[in-house]
């Protein structure tokens, strides 16, 4: 039996970063279809596996939530059932920023909700590389490195779903809903993506009183 990893590399976005690659990538003009994958990942947290297997049928408008689904149970041809890791659909609320940016696209229930410039699904090696080259190496004289950690010029998709589970724990949300939101199914997983930062720790600190 492998033991849970207790710690990670990955860089975990601050709020602020995470304002500058929003303002980044909507201001892209040639490349503009990046930011509604962006702004999606900075606001479920979900993987980007998950995220370019997103189809419209997977989106409810009108309760303002999406699907991450899985079809394990279904009867589909190989390669077209989609997984999670956890085995299980989970659902997730859809900010309003989120659904601001989702209404305009919307598209036939089977279509993937994603597509990039040529009309196609997000190829996710091709995202990754634009997002780097587009928006992460330009904001990074921004954000130096601090200390011995990884700092933003290192920042990837998965720094986005680190950022969400940390921010969200430190608004005050509830252990069982975090599992529902990052799709785990013991607080151990989850509490590897938090990121106790020292100034949001020190605000907290600031209100104890005796």
């Amino acid at each position: 039996k492998l033991s849970k990893v207790r710690g990670t590399d990955v860089h975990c976005y601050t709020p602020e970063e995470v304002n500058a690659i929003l303002e980044r990538a909507e201001g892209l003009t040639e490349m503009h279809w990046l930011y509604a994958p962006v702004v999606a990942l900075a606001y479920t947290g979900v993987r980007i596996s998950e995220l370019v297997s997103l189809r419209w049928g997977d989106i409810d408008f009108d309760e303002k939530k999406l699907s991450i689904v899985d079809e394990r149970h279904r009867s589909l041809a190989p390669g077209k059932v989609r997984q999670t890791k956890s085995s299980q659909t989970r659902h997730l609320p859809i900010h309003e920023k989120l659904l601001a940016v989702l209404k305009p696209l919307k598209g036939n229930s089977s279509a993937p909700v994603f597509l990039d410039e040529r009309g196609k699904r997000i190829n996710p090696d091709r995202f990754r590389r634009l997002f780097v080259k587009l928006i992460i190496n330009p904001l990074a004289p921004r954000f130096p490195i601090k200390d011995q950690r990884k700092g933003f010029a290192s920042g990837r998709f998965h720094s986005f779903r680190h950022a969400f589970c940390s921010r969200m724990t430190n608004l005050g949300t509830p252990d069982r809903m975090m599992l529902e939101l990052m799709g785990h199914q013991d607080s151990e997983m989850t509490a590897h993506y938090y990121d106790g930062r020292i100034d949001e720790c020190r605000s907290f600190v600031a209100r104890l009183d005796w």
